[in-house]
């Protein structure tokens, strides 16, 4: 069973709600980061397969050897040489950039509420530290007693 449904006895009540507080604010923010990153992804996304379908064109999809270029001076700028390094653009990528993204975001998110947990309640966590330590050397001691 969880250790959320049963806390340490040196956790008084607030901090335990607030330790549930914090769960709920990590899940919440994950889901929104989830939600952001995704959006963010998907827009990312169309934004480069335009760029790359202007600056490139049809050579995305293709090999640039077997076909001449169609205009020296574009393939000398810097929009051309950052979009051409890039795999041409489709749906298989789409869907890559969607859930990458929302990946991402949602890691973010949930690891940027932790973190603000941990630094405006340290003293919580630093007893729920303790007394996790102490619970791991009583089992050791009463392992090594039983042998």
């Amino acid at each position: 069973m969880s250790r959320a449904f049963n806390p340490p006895d040196t956790l008084s009540q607030d901090n335990i709600r607030t330790v549930a507080d914090v769960r709920r604010t990590v899940w919440i923010n994950g889901i929104f980061g989830l939600g952001a990153g995704s959006v963010t992804g998907m827009m990312s996304h169309i934004v480069l397969q335009k760029l790359q379908r202007h600056y490139i064109g049809d050579e995305a999809a293709s090999d640039s050897s077997k076909f001449p270029p169609k205009n020296a001076a574009k393939k000398s700028g810097f929009m051309y040489r950052c979009l051409r390094l890039l795999p041409p653009l489709g749906k298989n990528t789409f869907l890559l950039s969607l859930l990458g993204g929302g990946a991402l975001g949602s890691f973010v998110m949930s690891t940027t509420a932790g973190k603000s947990f941990l630094f405006s309640h340290f003293q919580i966590v630093t007893e729920l530290y303790l007394t996790t330590i102490i619970e791991n050397e009583e089992k050791e001691e009463l392992a090594s007693s039983q042998l």
